[in-house]
């Protein structure tokens, strides 16, 4: 006998079970994360509840599984905001946004990463941004990626042990390489999600030159992914932020094998940041309307 398709009213009726038990298995995650929360006990030890590994390992793991049958940008989105909503079930979280005229989609990734319903204020500076996680009065600032001559990140390289580090780079799924990017720091130290990069601050003689600098990171194990400078008023030093492809503790021997490569020309190194790698651009396929 010849198959026939259902018609769309049953079609509609099998699309409300599925919602329905979406909501189900979503209430019994939230109970979990509840439960998870008791146990770690961050509220109460005043810790920022957030994992980014943890994070990142979820949702690589449901981007493999959905393979090519589902955009993994709108994926990853939906678990973002699923992930932020039971992050503050365990403790508050805010935003400082240090989102310029000229790249005011800083604010839409921030938000997109961090949830819609999360507090955020906007920040006239990057440095305002930092102070306000400082001072408590925010638990993550988000700024534009830097560029040359920006040095608000130097703020990142005291020997202070509760110093803030950056702890992610935004977006999550990249996308063409022109869309802007972001970093997100707050006071988390960093850990290993199987696949990550690392953010250095070497302090180095003037005279190193990009190249060379590059060269003897690689000769030390530590592959640079994208490198800017700053250059203070003293002339005879630079400060380059690299970030390197894997994940570099402060007593990591790559770093000591790098300085003893160059004794006088390196001069201080600093990790102002560990974060998982971002996925690759999506491939996925599109979603079709109902």
């Amino acid at each position: 006998m010849e198959s026939v398709d259902p018609p769309l009213e049953d079609l509609r009726k099998e699309i409300d079970r599925i919602d329905r038990a979406i909501v189900g298995l979503l209430i019994e995650r939230t109970d979990v994360v509840r439960s998870i929360g008791e146990v770690k006990g961050d509220r109460v030890d005043g810790r920022l509840a957030m994992r980014p590994a943890r994070e990142a390992v979820i949702l690589r793991r449901l981007v493999a599984q959905a393979g090519d049958r589902f955009p993994h940008r709108v994926l990853v989105r939906m678990w973002r905001e699923l992930l932020a909503a039971t992050t503050r079930q365990q403790t508050p979280v805010s935003l400082a946004v240090h989102a310029p005229g000229d790249n005011p989609s800083i604010w839409d990734l921030a938000r997109d990463h961090f949830g819609s319903t999360t507090p955020i204020t906007r920040s006239e500076s990057a440095g305002q941004a930092i102070r306000a996680v400082s001072d408590g009065s925010a638990t993550v600032a988000v700024l534009p990626l830097p560029h040359d001559d920006e040095g608000w990140w130097l703020a990142l390289t005291s020997d202070q042990p509760d110093r803030l580090r950056v702890f992610g780079r935004l977006p999550f799924v990249a996308g063409n390489g022109e869309e802007p990017r972001a970093l997100a720091l707050g006071r988390l130290e960093p850990e290993a999600s199987g696949d990550d990069l690392s953010l250095l601050a070497i302090e180095a003689d003037s005279g190193i030159s990009r190249a060379r600098l590059r060269g003897l990171m690689v000769a030390a194990g530590l592959a640079p992914e994208w490198q800017i400078t700053w250059r203070p008023a003293d002339p005879s030093q630079a400060v380059h932020m690299v970030e390197v492809g894997s994940l570099v503790g402060e007593g990591d021997e790559r770093l000591a094998a790098l300085q003893a490569a160059a004794p006088g020309e390196v001069l201080r190194i600093v990790v102002v940041g560990g974060y998982p790698r971002p996925l690759p651009p999506d491939q996925g396929a599109s979603v079709e309307p109902l």
